[in-house]
């Protein structure tokens, strides 16, 4: 009855859900790769969905600036919208890999200042300050090494006026010097909404909520820009804030769901709902467990940019009732941390416990009576970073959008995610049933070294269909040449490779991130990974597609446009129950206000 991972699109713009639907998007159909590339670099570059010049963001996860720096361009396009310089190049990198073919980064001295795209035997040089490649319309191509010494190659130039003498004098700064590009696989745009959810994305931020790191605030430049007026990620010298927000609200037992609400619960025991709220069947204990999921990660109201002490409102919850608890946990039931509901109904704020994650499960408990144990009500808000090229902006005229909803295939699955960050000593052997050889949490780079076996559990009830295996393989002070992932379904036994792999030589900083994804023939119960390092590993990730034993048809999703002309208010709304095209007229240079998704 609820619905997996709504969205919203115009028709026109590249599908960025997954790298399997930006692979298969029609913008990438033809048989030219010059022509592929050339689309590919003024898409990323110019269009609306470009990642703005800015600074990094990092992982909630993840202490190290390493491997906690969010280089997956699924994220930046659809989270934050920005990224330092050379994070940018590596996401337009890692993007053509994605299109089949391939790619490094170039350096002058120690400074990215490029990357390379292969054609034939050829390399063509692009850069983003200012947006250049080098590539003619009759397909002749000029390398890092060949601007060196040319002057006169002209570049496709994006826009057309740009001065492109610094780009060139920094590649003249110093030896060139070719990296791997790579990125992990972090992103997942994947959720499930329960029916009483509701979420607004605004593209104007109404207030100074972002993703906002200690790391980040590193880079001084960023860190000044972040604190000058309207405090936050903003473009240099616009002084426009460069991202955007949505606003959720998890409403579980609205009125209008009726006896319905349990079917929305994870689990349900001893509980049933009266008049005056849920409460207890018989006399004894009860217990609800729902889960609450996010396209993005929660974000609160930033406070002192170095202090997260003050950070607040990321996510809100309020009830009342009595004779309950509350605990929540971050890993789907595996570990349960309590709320204090000393203050109920004040509204308790989850800010220090939820910032940055997309997702959790709430266990609400009662004991006694029915009727004396009781939960009155339960809201939850929440707000969510998101980047401004990830919302749909009605233009002038016709505006066809298209409403889609599951995932890359239209599936209605449940993701579970894990991460293990070798930076958490018990983090990483969470789910591990084989250790490493050693292990060092402090470690710069090798946390574990040698092999690592773990279990990767399904979304409780349901079975693994599809699942993904990442780690950031490591070799500091090793010759060793080969690493890789072994999978096996059900026990760990009767291994079969998931990647081999011999160490790639642009691997200069002794670092190698690999996603694998692989669908199952036969649906499993839980799946086993074998890591390889070479000879380490420094932190592990794992997602785990599943599907219920028993399909629900979706739940109707009512969307609402909402924009101004010549400061008239102006509204679409629509109910949909699948997958659908839709258009709407708007008038001469509209400003957009909000979109509303709702979860009937």
């Amino acid at each position: 009855m609820s619905i997996n991972s709504p969205r919203l699109l115009p028709v026109n713009q590249i599908d960025l859900f997954s790298f399997e639907a930006f692979r298969h998007d029609p913008a990438w159909a033809t048989d030219n790769a010059a022509t592929k590339l050339s689309r590919l670099f003024q898409w990323f570059a110019a269009s609306s969905q470009a990642i703005a010049d800015g600074g990094d963001t990092f992982s909630d996860q993840e202490s190290s600036i390493d491997f906690g720096r969010m280089t997956d361009p699924l994220w930046l396009l659809n989270i934050t919208g920005y990224a330092s310089p050379a994070t940018r190049l590596n996401a337009l990198a890692v993007l053509w890999q994605q299109l089949g073919g391939t790619a490094r980064l170039v350096s002058a001295g120690a400074e990215i200042c490029g990357c390379e795209f292969q054609l034939g035997d050829k390399w063509v040089f692009a850069t983003l300050e200012p947006s250049a490649l080098w590539l003619s319309h009759s397909d002749k191509s000029w390398s890092a090494a060949d601007l060196k010494t040319n002057d006169a190659a002209p570049p496709i130039l994006l826009p057309a006026d740009a001065a492109i003498e610094p780009a060139l004098a920094r590649l003249r700064s110093g030896d060139l010097s070719y990296h791997l590009a790579t990125a992990p696989a972090d992103f997942t745009g994947d959720c499930h909404l329960i029916r009483g959810t509701q979420i607004t994305w605004f593209r104007d931020p109404p207030e100074p909520r972002w993703l906002c790191d200690a790391r980040a605030l590193k880079d001084k430049p960023w860190a000044e820009t972040l604190a000058r007026e309207p405090v936050g990620p903003k473009s240099e010298p616009a002084n426009q804030r460069l991202f955007s927000l949505a606003k959720i609200i998890f409403n579980p037992f609205a009125a209008e769901l009726g006896d319905d609400w349990a079917t929305e619960a994870e689990s349900v025991d001893n509980i049933h709902r009266t008049e005056a709220g849920l409460t207890l069947q018989e006399a004894g204990d009860g217990v609800v467990i729902l889960a609450f999921e996010s396209p993005g990660p929660f974000v609160p109201i930033v406070g002192k940019l170095n202090d997260a002490k003050d950070d607040a409102g990321a996510v809100i919850l309020e009830a009342d009732g009595k004779g309950l608890t509350l605990q929540w946990s971050p890993d789907y039931g595996a570990t349960w941390l309590t709320i204090d509901t000393k203050k109920l109904p004040e509204p308790i704020d989850l800010t220090k416990e939820l910032a940055g994650r997309s997702r959790f499960w709430l266990r609400i408990a009662l004991k006694g009576k029915p009727g004396e144990s009781i939960v009155g009500k339960l809201t939850i808000t929440a707000w969510s970073q998101v980047s401004p090229g990830s919302i749909p902006n009605l233009k002038t005229g016709t505006n066809r959008l298209i409403f889609r909803s599951g995932d890359a295939h239209g599936q209605p699955t449940r993701l579970a995610r894990y991460e293990m960050p070798g930076s958490d000593e018990n983090g990483f052997l969470k789910y591990a049933i084989r250790p490493p050889t050693r292990q060092d949490a402090s470690a710069p780079r090798i946390r574990g070294l040698g092999t690592i076996i773990t279990r990767l559990p399904p979304w409780p009830g349901c079975q693994i269909h599809e699942f993904t295996a990442g780690a950031a393989f490591t070799r500091e002070g090793s010759t060793s040449q080969e690493f890789g992932i072994d999978w096996a379904a059900n026990s760990p036994q009767n291994w079969q490779p998931l990647l081999n792999e011999q160490w790639p030589d642009l691997a200069t900083n002794g670092i190698v991130q690999r996603d694998v994804h692989h669908k199952l023939e036969t649906p499993a119960e839980s799946i086993f990974l074998r890591f390889r390092g070479a000879p380490g590993l420094a932190t592990l990730r794992t997602t785990a597609r599943c599907k219920p034993p028993t399909a629900t048809p979706p739940s109707p999703i009512t969307i609402t446009h909402r924009w101004t002309e010549n400061g008239e208010p102006r509204e679409f709304t629509a109910t949909f129950n699948e997958a659908s095209e839709y258009t709407i007229e708007a008038g001469e240079n509209p400003s957009n206000q909000s979109i509303e998704l709702r979860v009937l």
